[in-house]
């Protein structure tokens, strides 16, 4: 923490603050994205943390269900300047990075053919070319914030943003805990679930190095309006739960967001990519054999 003034907050210092620095002005933009596309929507509530098993507070998490399928998005806000960007750092994805998990839940029942023993519920990984995360395409593996001091030095850094995207990893963790039920939701008592975490930043604050796969760098940084970072995340549950891999986290500046939201709620095509049956009809039926 920086060495503070000893002297007293004024009005105006305050507002100086909300003006340009305030994350929660950033999480009530993206509140209102999610209430006008109708998703199931909380804000500012509290979980608690699988690692320190403390209570901690989450931004916003929001919910897209179409028969039987849900999207739970675990989203974390930050307000970045134009002088201190993010910049992400990107390999070709490889082949065993290309994947997206699926959690299947049901009740139970004696006759339910896919039911594992002991658990109504598993997940189910869904690997290139079925999958959202193409193989080769760029994919971030370091987040840095660069920036120069007062004497023109170059400062960087991932603190700020290291705690917030862990944060989404938490708060999404908890989604998964949660998902283990989404089969209450369909009348079929079947469900398929996706958990994605989300870290939303302002505009213009975005930069992407891509590199090949000798560590190249193949052009000079540029402005983008989002990226997938690799996480490989496992993580379980407990007892009568289920396992799961948070395989990316999406760092998204807030006009590309809202412009995700609009796809997740209207385009059938991308629901199609998230969830495509036959394969996971498929997997279901290989590893309950």
């Amino acid at each position: 923490m920086a060495k503070l003034k000893d002297t007293q907050i004024s009005v105006n210092d305050l507002n100086e603050y909300l003006s340009g620095q305030d994350d929660f002005r950033l999480e009530i933009t993206v509140l209102k994205i999610l209430k006008r596309r109708n998703l199931e929507v909380l804000h500012g509530g509290t979980y608690e943390d699988p690692v320190t098993k403390l209570p901690r507070q989450f931004d916003i998490r929001g919910t897209v269900r179409k028969n039987g399928l849900s999207v739970h998005l675990a989203v974390e806000c930050k307000n970045l300047k134009e002088s201190y960007p993010l910049l992400v750092s990107t390999l070709p994805r490889t082949y065993e990075e290309s994947y997206h998990e699926v959690i299947y839940s049901h009740e139970r029942t004696a006759n339910n053919f896919f039911q594992p023993l002991g658990s109504n519920c598993q997940s189910i990984r869904l690997n290139a070319p079925f999958t959202i995360y193409s193989e080769s395409a760029p994919c971030g593996k370091s987040t840095t914030q660069v920036g120069r001091g007062i004497n023109g030095e170059l400062v960087t850094g991932d603190g700020e943003v290291y705690g917030k995207w862990s944060q989404a990893v938490s708060s999404a963790f908890d989604l998964v805990s949660e998902s283990i039920t989404d089969f209450k939701t369909n009348e079929n008592g079947v469900a398929l679930s996706i958990i994605f975490p989300f870290l939303v930043i302002n505009d213009e604050v975005l930069w992407e190095a891509i590199y090949n796969e000798k560590g190249e760098l193949l052009e000079d940084p540029k402005k983008v309006a989002n990226c997938e970072v690799y996480l490989g995340k496992d993580i379980w549950t407990g007892p009568m739960g289920v396992g799961y891999t948070f395989s990316h986290l999406h760092i998204y500046t807030i006009s590309s967001f809202e412009s995700f939201i609009d796809k997740l709620t209207q385009d059938t095509d991308y629901w199609q990519m998230l969830f495509p049956i036959e394969q996971i009809m498929q997997k279901l039926k290989e590893e309950n054999e």
